[in-house]
């Protein structure tokens, strides 16, 4: 649902109906390589079809196909689909795609690492992304964390601000009307359902 709701904003605001979002994988498909210590991870190409104004419903249809038809080819290197495609280089920009949805299944241990020593959390600060922008989702037990990560070269904060207003409509939207085709009011312009909506209980 998050990928689906991705691809309608990236497509909102990009005019396309053809999408690609990367997304990566753990990579570690076969029980012997289970315990090995190492990076096995690699990055899906995941191709999103919005054309023909669908509904939401046929869209989730459609991103389940695309997501499934992926991870069934994840043990093919991201590098051999870059040169299968035999794609001209360009260095102001990534290649097959220029955005990522993350989600991360990683669970915070509490308490210290080793008996008798004392530990504490401290900010590592956000690595430089390498695409336009990069939606990480976590899991919790409050909910759903999103957040959206960018090129502030291509980007302000108010821009991304507004796009994450968006994201949040899609999906209440989706989960209120999946039956609704993309073309119409809250799809198509989040600040009509925005306005439109209940207001949530205080």
């Amino acid at each position: 649902m998050l990928l689906a709701a991705f691809w309608t904003l990236l497509s909102r605001h990009s005019g396309q109906h053809d999408i690609c979002v990367g997304s990566p994988v753990g990579g570690r498909t076969r029980i012997e390589v289970e315990p090995l210590i190492g990076n096995f991870a690699s990055t899906l190409p995941l191709r999103g079809d919005l054309s023909g104004d669908p509904t939401f419903v046929e869209l989730l249809r459609r991103t389940r196909r695309a997501v499934i038809g992926a991870l069934a080819h994840q043990e093919v290197p991201f590098g051999r689909i870059v040169a299968q495609l035999d794609l001209p280089p360009d260095p102001s920009r990534m290649q097959v795609f220029a955005a990522i949805l993350v989600l991360h299944y990683a669970q915070t241990v509490d308490g210290p690492p080793l008996p008798g020593l004392r530990a504490e959390p401290f900010a590592a600060g956000v690595p430089q992304i390498t695409h336009d922008i990069v939606l990480d989702a976590w899991r919790g037990p409050a909910g759903l964390a999103l957040l959206l990560r960018y090129d502030s070269a291509l980007f302000d904060q108010s821009t991304i601000r507004t796009w994450a207003d968006e994201f949040e409509d899609l999906l209440r939207r989706a989960l209120a009307d999946p039956g609704s085709h993309l073309s119409a009011p809250g799809y198509d312009n989040p600040t009509t359902w925005r306005a439109a909506r209940p207001a949530p209980p205080s």
